[in-house]
């Protein structure tokens, strides 16, 4: 039988409908159409994981037909880009998919781009930001000034959290969800930052429904089994079988930066003659491009 991490039609394995519907999947579904609801006329953006289909699943429950936007590095395909698009076209939706050309040139102008927003280097923010440096001026030159997206997820899920399940159990996982969820929510840090300062760059505000108070609560307030039962974030899947059941769509958690191929092709810099300082990692280049971003500026200020 097929990888569930790979994408499987759950109800080739689980009757959802019967056996895994709950109180708890009840009052978070509630929660979560309540969320998306005030703000369920925009677009969203459509990475192909479970986060954002789990919203696109909401704004169908709720009869809409939002308009989707992805993206794809170069020329082959991304897993990301061919979900995105078969959901699309299982349920009739327009999808833009956008190409980011492949190539060094393009790179290298593109982060001294991001640097020059964030007036600083941090690898994720560059990394997670990336492609909303292409996305949002067509999302702009469609008429739209807010979009949907799936940012911080249906739960703070990341290695360090199952370590922490693991060898101290669900309260201390609980509290290590906790602070995760606050850095996220207060825009402190990090590839979610990343991404609202690229939009909020081209006029465009990034919507977050997993930041409504009343949801991230009441999933904080869930145990790890109940939400990853009986896969990892199983409780959007549980909520909305009829989505689901459409396709051999769902994935396991990974990063979009990952998925996408932008990690891999930043990377490529290590090997590039920015690498002066033969660093291990692409963000040695990060901080030389930033230097040289910064240090003309700093030259004519005390001339």
């Amino acid at each position: 039988m097929q990888s569930l991490s790979r994408g499987i039609s759950f109800n080739s394995r689980f009757n959802i409908q019967d056996s895994l519907y709950s109180e708890e999947v009840e009052k978070w579904k509630t929660l979560f159409i309540k969320s998306i609801e005030p703000i369920s006329d925009f677009p969203l953006l459509m990475s192909g994981g479970v986060d954002s289909a789990a919203i696109l699943s909401v704004l169908l429950h709720l009869n809409k037909q939002p308009k989707l936007y992805t993206f794809t590095l170069g020329t082959e395909l991304s897993n990301d880009a061919k979900v995105s698009l078969d959901i699309a076209k299982t349920f009739n939706l327009d999808i833009e998919l956008i190409t980011i050309p492949k190539d060094s040139k393009t790179l290298i102008s593109d982060i001294n781009k991001l640097l020059s927003i964030f007036n600083k280097v941090s690898k994720t923010a560059i990394q997670c930001g990336h492609f909303l440096l292409y996305l949002a001026p067509v999302i702009k030159k469609d008429g739209y000034d807010k979009i949907l997206g799936g940012t911080g997820g249906v739960v703070e899920d990341d290695r360090k959290v199952h370590v922490c399940l693991h060898t101290k159990g669900e309260d201390a996982a609980r509290e290590y969800r906790k602070g995760g969820m606050t850095l996220r929510n207060n825009l402190h840090q990090g590839g979610v930052k990343g991404m609202h300062d690229v939009a909020e760059n081209f006029e465009i505000e990034l919507l977050e429904p997993y930041k409504n108070k009343e949801l991230s609560e009441y999933a904080l307030s869930l145990d790890m089994k109940v939400i990853n039962y009986p896969v990892q974030k199983g409780i959007a899947v549980r909520a909305f079988p009829e989505f689901w059941n459409n396709g051999n769509w769902y994935r396991t958690n990974s990063p979009l930066q990952i998925n996408g191929g932008i990690r891999d092709w930043h990377h490529t810099l290590i090997d590039s003659n920015l690498n002066t300082g033969n660093w291990k990692s692409c963000i040695g280049v990060y901080n030389k491009m930033y230097k040289d971003i910064i240090t003309p500026n700093l030259e004519s200020f005390f001339t």
